[in-house]
């Protein structure tokens, strides 16, 4: 019997020692807690370099891809340089804003904003399909192909840019954005997009309220 109670007492207390060891396991699984959010200017420098290289590394991989890809469907063939060219472009202009897209996200997101994941996609995509309409009517007014997928690389490449910060910002909930000093209701940013007329052309941005 003194043998059994004592069995009895060491399970017990392996079983108290095992609840200990789950306890401290489940306490390191816990996630820590996020510091508070940069402010609104701060944020929006790192979701302009995010974008920048978002677009830089998917523009690498979409060209390297289309390039390939032309390349392969030659096989056999002569290898036609101008068509590999166009495969490199397409795949530059679908990286491009999807890079620039994913970039402003995980730099808002990672500097304590709460903008959603769709709206610099939306934004960005909508950048450059402008881009590509413009490129479409410059080609077709100056006969000139290859100029007009310059001009609209060129202008899709920003109102993309533009369009992911915008669509991030927009969607992120503004009553979160409140000044260091605590004043009510004083310290609330707002961006907006603006187009100026310039001699020769235009001017496209992003203006802010502080």
């Amino acid at each position: 019997i003194d043998d059994g109670a004592a069995a009895a007492d060491d399970g017990a207390g392996d079983g108290g020692a095992d609840e200990d060891d789950w306890e401290g396991w489940d306490d390191g699984e816990e996630e820590e807690e996020r510091g508070p959010p940069a402010p609104p200017d701060e944020r929006l420098a790192w979701e302009i370099l995010g974008a920048s290289a978002g677009a830089a590394a998917l523009v690498a991989f979409g060209m390297a891809l289309g390039a390939g890809t032309a390349a392969v469907d030659q096989m056999g063939d002569t290898t036609d340089e101008e068509r590999i060219w166009i495969g490199a472009l397409v795949g530059a202009g679908v990286g491009f804003p999807l890079g620039a897209a994913l970039g402003t996200w995980l730099a808002g997101d990672e500097t304590g904003g709460d903008g959603e994941a769709a709206g610099p996609v939306l934004g960005s995509l909508a950048g450059a399909a402008v881009g590509v309409g413009f490129g479409g009517v410059l080609g077709a007014l100056t006969e000139d192909p290859w100029a007009g997928a310059a001009g609209g690389s060129i202008l899709g490449g920003a109102l993309s840019l533009v369009g992911a910060i915008l669509g991030y910002e927009l969607t992120a909930d503004p009553d979160d954005e409140t000044d260091e000093g605590g004043r009510d209701g004083e310290g609330s940013r707002r961006w907006a997009p603006f187009v100026a007329s310039r001699p020769g052309g235009a001017v496209a941005g992003v203006g802010g309220t502080l």
